[in-house]
């Protein structure tokens, strides 16, 4: 092969690359921008994604448990501040890819969906400090979530894990209150 037609593949390769393969990498949240659960406690509630949308900048918390919704709101990623969202009671069946786009994350409730297994790029979550999966159908526990340091809560109840697998996500998030008890 020459040079000219290295380069050209090389160009063409860098490119699809740049343009058509999505980033799955982990958005990494300004330490400054983040709350804590006393600042966060002072924000107001947010109950649709209308009234969210108008001043999205101003969402920290957003509440869209019971509406029925199948699938994860794409108009999620454009909330910038995004720290606490709960999506309980719906009937969503899977985690977008996407998720990782929403770095302040410190609150994410999906108690009572459908869904089976966990996208693996919640593990750049760094900031989820309680995670709300009672009620859903996973079979397992995701290997990552034990490398969700600061975790302090986390419910998987009324699922499909088994007892070995709880006291593994209790080994591996020590100071994590896990529901049910291993």
């Amino acid at each position: 092969m020459s040079r000219s037609a290295f380069l050209q593949i090389s160009f063409v390769f860098f490119f699809f690359t740049l343009f058509f393969v999505q980033d799955s990498f982990a958005q990494v949240p300004n330490p400054d921008l983040v709350k804590n659960d006393t600042e966060l406690g002072r924000e107001v509630w947010y109950y649709s994604i209308d009234e969210a949308m108008k001043q999205p900048e101003k969402v920290y918390k957003l509440n869209l448990s019971g509406q029925k919704l199948k699938e994860f709101p794409s108009e999620l990623y454009n909330l910038p501040n995004l720290h606490m969202l709960d999506l309980s009671k719906n009937k969503i069946d899977e985690i977008p890819a996407d998720i990782n786009q929403l770095p302040y994350l410190t609150m994410l409730n999906l108690y009572d969906n459908k869904i089976r297994i966990l996208h693996p790029n919640m593990q750049y979550l760094g900031e989820l400090r309680h995670l709300f999966l009672g009620r859903n159908k996973l079979v397992a526990a995701p290997a990552f979530v034990g490398g969700l340091g600061k975790l302090q809560r986390l419910d998987v109840s009324r699922n499909y894990i088994t007892s070995y697998e709880l006291a593994n996500l209790q080994y591996q998030l020590p100071n994590c209150n896990i529901t049910p008890k291993p």
